[in-house]
């Protein structure tokens, strides 16, 4: 979860696969496809991986990129990985879960560098206004001890400085940074407690629940500020995954996040594959922010091994996993607010997407979004979208 407060969740670490070679990820990781439900672990194999990839969507177009992970279930989960998108954006994450005793250690690193836009605020399928280069820094970690069968808490910490550089409107005049909020220099420092609940697995929740809580407090800077001032930020998140039938089970998601005086670049954001689906990544920014989600998987093909039979054929050292697709419709919403303006107007996104599976919970996944009176976008990535 991004601009979250939550470190973030495996899912989003699993950014490291080539979609074309699918197979050979699951070879190199040494994953067996008849293995154990997503919830188990398996603390006797030690999995390395390091593969080149390639991603997609409608807000970065194409994205080249090459990771390095390591993975010890229920012990380590170790990924590192650098992006480059052929519209100039650059990302770099360093992502960790490391399990030493009843101590769960949870930590995320990254580095943006690239063009983002700014949306005027009404408009349903919205054209930029301004353009600039966004470059952002994020760091979170928690230490989450186990005090219950299903209860985690610990101390959470958040750091996140962001700024916008040569900001240009539409046509392509320069200007002023001060001119758009967002393009300003801003960081926030947080420090303070997280708890969480888990039945189900974090990567690709089958059947539980998931709760999560953070309060923080600490201070916030702006360059449109004469002196740092105090914030604090209170998340609250929730998802339940139930199954009706062997082959079909919905997933729901609902998620909120207050700030006290964060600045614009690092407040919350609206819009993107991890948000609004059919929205343009960040496409507002605010202090109150309240997000749903609601996903049905119905898997249509279960088992079958003649795509990897097929490439197996072209590279022979690969080998045949079965695999399973899924057909997954989905409802996003997302509402932006603040003190300064209230809520914008709700945010929906209409879509479906495929899932092709390596049970029990490698993930590729190609979706197409679209919010009422809008254009579609797609997103093709890896992991799920959770």
């Amino acid at each position: 979860m991004t601009a979250s407060t939550l470190p973030a969740r495996r899912p989003a670490c699993s950014r490291i696969l080539l979609p074309a070679l699918f197979a050979a990820l699951a070879a190199g990781a040494g994953l067996d496809a008849r293995a154990a439900p997503a919830d188990s672990t398996d603390r006797e194999h030690t999995r390395v991986l390091a593969l080149p990839y390639a991603l997609a969507n409608s807000d970065d177009g194409l994205i080249l990129g090459g990771g390095a992970g390591v993975s010890r279930p229920g012990v380590l989960y170790l990924v590192a990985s650098a992006e480059f998108s052929f519209v100039g954006r650059m990302t770099a994450a360093i992502e960790c879960e490391l399990q030493r005793g009843t101590t769960r250690y949870v930590g995320r690193i990254s580095g943006v560098r690239g063009t983002r836009e700014s949306y005027p605020e009404l408009a349903a399928d919205p054209e930029p206004i301004a353009t600039a280069t966004e470059e952002r820094v994020q760091v979170q970690v928690s230490a989450l001890r186990q005090v219950a069968r299903h209860w985690e808490i610990g101390p959470a910490l958040l750091y996140e400085s962001a700024l916008g550089l040569d900001p240009e409107d539409a046509d392509g005049n320069p200007l002023a940074v001060n001119t758009l909020p967002r393009y300003r220099p801003g960081t926030n420092a947080l420090a303070g407690l997280r708890a969480r609940r888990r039945t189900t697995s974090a990567v690709r929740p089958y059947h539980g629940s998931i709760l999560d809580f953070v309060v923080q407090g600490g201070s916030a800077w702006s360059a449109a500020w004469a002196a740092p001032r105090a914030d604090a930020a209170v998340q609250a998140f929730a998802a339940l995954a139930k199954p009706f039938a062997p082959n079909l089970r919905l997933y729901l998601r609902a998620d909120g996040r207050w700030q006290l005086n964060a600045p614009a670049p690092v407040r919350n954001f609206n819009g993107g594959e991890r948000r609004v689906r059919g929205q343009p990544l960040r496409r507002e920014l605010g202090r109150r922010i309240v997000f749903t989600r609601a996903q049905l998987h119905w898997t249509v093909l279960e088992r079958i091994a003649w795509p990897m039979e097929f490439a197996g054929r072209i590279l022979p050292l690969l080998p045949v996993f079965p695999l399973d697709v899924e057909l997954v419709p989905f409802y996003d919403f997302g509402m932006i607010g603040d003190a300064e303006f209230g809520w914008r107007p709700a945010r929906h996104g209409l879509g479906a997407g495929i899932r092709i599976v390596i049970p029990p919970e490698l993930v590729l996944r190609i979706d197409v979004g679209v919010t009422p009176g809008g254009s579609p976008r797609f997103y093709l990535g890896v992991g799920e979208t959770i």
